[in-house]
């Protein structure tokens, strides 16, 4: 298969330093991964100018969920994880829509008590966290990361009790001459899961939201190891679920965003 074109994106604010990026959604996605917590500011920022033309031209299939590139052993490797991967973990990219802005959307998915934000997520439990988020918030800080315990009601699959680390970062966006929201989670443990017949054996997501005339769009890419015993059925299926919450989660931040008077 000959080599994918390249998007060469000059960033003069960080040295006019040039970026080889991916120029398709479903390696971009990968790269948004891979580079969201570098120190050169200028990859964070290629992801994201590299995204929002191609969320446009794929907003329909996006709507529905789009398959992008699995992430491979060396994937994890780039963000300091190390585990067995044999064929690489199918991913997927979905968008939804929030009423609320992204400094709203920033508190919830950094509050000490999302069991109060998700009603799927049956307990909450902080463990630690690195920096400081009211001054993240303010945008004052560019990072905060929190590591934190869950457990989350998974329709069919029963309950799944989840260890995961969550990273978010404001990126400049040399488009938009803006800050936006970025977002990581690492989840590289097995769950716990209440029923014998799923395992979900790794999990991984990035998102990047974008501010839209009445609220914001969040376009989320997420990978999930997930076995099914005894059960033949499509790679895609526990995916295509978090697809569908997806809407669910965008309805209760704003919910939750409304009760606090925003």
């Amino acid at each position: 298969m000959p080599p994918r074109p390249l998007l060469l994106v000059g960033l003069c604010a960080t040295g006019c330093k040039v970026i080889d990026a991916p120029e398709d959604l479903e390696d971009l996605a990968v790269f948004a991964f891979r580079t969201f917590a570098d120190d050169d500011p200028a990859f964070p920022t290629t992801a994201v100018d590299g995204l929002q033309p191609v969320l446009t031209t794929n907003a329909e299939e996006l709507a529905a969920g789009y398959r992008v590139t699995e992430l491979t052993e060396a994937d994890l490797e780039a963000v300091g994880l190390t585990s067995t991967i044999d064929d690489g973990i199918t991913g997927m990219a979905a968008t939804a829509s929030y009423d609320s802005d992204a400094d709203d959307i920033a508190a919830a998915w950094t509050n000490p008590h999302m069991d109060e934000v998700i009603a799927s997520t049956l307990a909450y439990e902080l463990i630690s966290e690195d920096g400081d988020r009211d001054c993240f918030l303010d945008h004052a800080c560019e990072r905060y990361a929190v590591q934190a315990r869950r457990v989350n009601d998974m329709s069919l699959f029963g309950t799944s009790e989840q260890v995961f680390t969550r990273e978010l970062r404001w990126a400049w966006s040399e488009t938009l001459e803006r800050e936006l929201l970025t977002a990581r989670d690492l989840a590289p443990d097995p769950s716990t899961m209440s029923s014998d017949f799923v395992a979900v054996d790794q999990q991984y997501s990035y998102s990047l939201f974008l501010p839209e005339e009445s609220g914001t769009l969040r376009f989320d890419t997420f990978w999930l190891e997930v076995r099914v015993i005894g059960l033949d059925i499509p790679d895609t299926f526990a995916l295509d679920m978090s697809i569908s919450m997806m809407g669910n989660t965008a309805d209760q931040v704003d919910a939750w965003v409304a009760a606090r008077g925003r």
